[in-house]
């Protein structure tokens, strides 16, 4: 991680990683509990986007606890957002697709969440370990959807055509299509496409 993060003549990208994962293509996501930022890198040591925005953007993190990753290359991040102290996002890319997890009024749910895993089977199982509680929570629920595959990108500096194969599931509502000026982003989205529509200009 040094050789990646602390080269010569470049400012270090991290003041305090804590946690680190890396997903089934190679890429590796690292979390800094000082920036309160996950920086992600490729198989090949390039830095790609990190998560977690500015001091006043709505993504950003208060802290984070923990990290993991599903059979699908879902990122699942454990950690505080404004509004919430205990919290899971689920991130596909750097978009949030799915976010659970509270302490309700009544007391049921986190209570001092500290840790996560990830285990995938036909349903996700998403376990929390509770320092509170002194045991494990365990979230279940439907496996997310796959990736779209088959996107082909076709046109020009003023009109660009994106189309692909649509994702099996019925309970897939849209497709939100994010761009970049760069590899490296930052990532906006440019337009959502209903599940109906496989092909939208941007």
């Amino acid at each position: 991680l040094s050789k990646v993060a602390n080269k010569k003549g470049v400012p270090p990208m991290f003041r305090h990683p804590v946690a680190i994962t890396v997903d089934s293509r190679g890429n590796f996501y690292v979390t800094d509990d000082e920036l309160n930022k996950i920086k992600i890198f490729s198989a090949k040591n390039k830095f790609k986007y990190e998560l977690g925005g500015g001091e006043k953007s709505p993504e950003r993190f208060s802290s984070i606890r923990d990290i993991s990753v599903d059979g699908d290359d879902n990122l699942y991040v454990l950690g505080a957002i404004p509004g919430n102290a205990r919290t899971i996002r689920v991130y596909s890319g750097p978009g949030v697709i799915f976010r659970f997890g509270a302490l309700s009024s009544s007391g049921a749910g986190m209570a001092d969440p500290r840790n996560l895993s990830v285990v995938s089977a036909r349903k996700t199982t998403v376990s929390v370990y509770d320092a509170r509680r002194k045991g494990l929570i365990n979230f279940r629920f439907l496996q997310l959807p796959a990736r779209v595959g088959g996107v082909v990108v076709e046109g020009g500096l003023k009109q660009t055509q994106v189309s692909w194969k649509s994702v099996p599931g019925s309970y897939i509502a849209r497709y939100a299509i994010y761009g970049a000026s760069g590899e490296a982003g930052p990532f906006k989205r440019i337009r959502t496409s209903t599940n109906t529509d496989r092909k939208s200009v941007v």
